[in-house]
């Protein structure tokens, strides 16, 4: 099968983020294809109403809290011996149902989940889980990805370790964020972080170390 495209848009509001995410995949093998989802939750904050579509039909799932998901992210790293798969072990998992994808049919597959963000003073991060994507077969044809992001403080900084971001600031309280790419296989996870604060001047030092690197 080919992930055709991901379209990931947050609206953020404070500390809460309202996550709509959706996944084309195609078919392109011979036979039909018997599908089952497992969607790594991002490991920082808290996350509740998960909820999948497929073709605009829910399909039946399961939350697995963290100790669940490491024995079946195990026994994935044992079946296909790809022990990268164990940096996703400290990640909560959604299980979904099986369902099926005819030859050279495409499904279209919809995930919204709310996520209560993790702050420390005044530093809001928010992570989305693109890594996943390197165990693909091919590239992604595209993927967008945009957030909005409101404050009742003043936002002062935003800033992504992981990638290029564009941003647009719409008065003090309000920033959309987005980035776009082609014919791409994404290598680590998404991460965005932004600084709130009522004073003047808003500033925080954020540490960040690529691998492999000093």
């Amino acid at each position: 099968y080919d992930v055709v495209a991901i379209d990931v848009y947050a609206d953020i509001k404070n500390q809460v983020a309202d996550v709509t995410v959706s996944q084309t995949i195609h078919n392109s093998s011979a036979f039909s294809l018997e599908v089952e989802i497992y969607f790594p939750l991002p490991n920082n904050g808290i996350v509740q109403n998960f909820m999948m579509m497929v073709d605009g039909k829910e399909v039946k799932g399961e939350l697995l809290k963290k100790e669940e998901a490491k024995a079946i992210f195990e026994e994935i790293v044992r079946r296909k011996k790809d022990p990268a798969i164990m940096e996703y072990v400290g990640y909560g998992l959604f299980k979904t149902s099986v369902f099926p994808i005819p030859v050279g049919a495409d499904r279209k597959i919809s995930v919204t989940y709310n996520q209560i963000l993790d702050r420390k003073m005044n530093l809001v991060d928010f992570t989305y889980p693109f890594g996943t994507q390197k165990f693909s077969s091919g590239s992604l044809k595209s993927l967008k990805f945009k957030a909005c992001i409101e404050s009742k403080d003043e936002i002062k900084n935003v800033y992504s370790p992981t990638d290029e971001i564009k941003t647009d600031k719409q008065g003090n309280n309000k920033v959309i964020v987005s980035f776009e790419k082609t014919n791409y296989v994404p290598s680590t996870d998404f991460k965005l972080t932004w600084t709130t604060d009522n004073n003047e001047v808003g500033a925080t030092l954020l540490s960040y170390k690529k691998k492999g690197e000093d």
